[in-house]
C-alpha cells in the first residue's frame, strides 16, 4: 500500500491515466469523459493525507444538487480511486443538499435545483445560498490510534 502511494506521488499523471482506463472513463482518443474522477481522487488524497495509517470504513460526502458534480459518477469512481489506499473497500455515502435561492429584488428565499431560477416576483436576479456544496462531511475509521 505504501509503495502504491509513493508511485502516485512520483507519477500522478500516469496513475490517473491507468485509473481512467480501468474505470472506462478514458475515451478512445484519450479524452476525459468526466471531471468527477479528479474530484474523487482529491477526496481520497485529502482523507489519506489527514489519516495516513487509518483503515477507513465509510466516507460521507455532501454534493449539492447545484454543484455541477454527478453523484453517480463519483460513486462509480470511488472504488477504483481507493484501490491500494486505506480507503479500499470503504462505503461511500453521499448526501445531496437541495438548492436554495435568495432573490435580490424582493429578498424572498425559495427552493430550486435550477441555476436559472425565477422568483415568484418574476426576478431572475438571485443568489444561490445552498446546493453548491462539495464537502467531506465525515470519515469513519476502524482501528485508528
Amino acid at each position: 500500500m505504501a509503495a502504491a502511494r509513493a508511485e502516485r506521488r512520483e507519477r500522478p499523471g500516469a496513475y490517473t491515466v491507468e485509473l481512467l482506463r480501468k474505470s472506462g472513463l478514458l475515451g478512445g482518443s484519450g479524452e476525459f469523459r468526466v471531471h468527477e474522477l479528479a474530484i474523487t481522487e482529491s477526496i481520497v488524497e485529502s482523507v489519506t493525507q489527514r489519516l495516513p495509517d487509518a483503515r477507513v470504513v465509510c466516507v460521507r460526502l455532501a454534493i449539492g444538487r447545484l454543484s455541477g458534480v454527478s453523484v453517480p459518477s463519483v460513486e462509480f469512481c470511488f472504488g477504483p480511486a481507493t484501490e491500494d489506499t486505506g480507503l479500499a473497500g470503504a462505503r461511500l455515502v453521499v448526501d445531496e443538499p437541495a438548492g436554495r435561492m435568495r432573490c435580490r429584488a424582493c429578498a424572498a428565499e425559495f427552493a430550486s435545483d435550477d441555476l436559472f431560477a425565477v422568483c415568484d416576483c418574476g426576478s431572475m436576479d438571485v443568489d444561490v445560498i445552498a446546493g453548491q456544496e462539495l464537502l467531506i462531511r465525515a470519515v469513519e475509521v476502524r482501528g485508528h490510534v
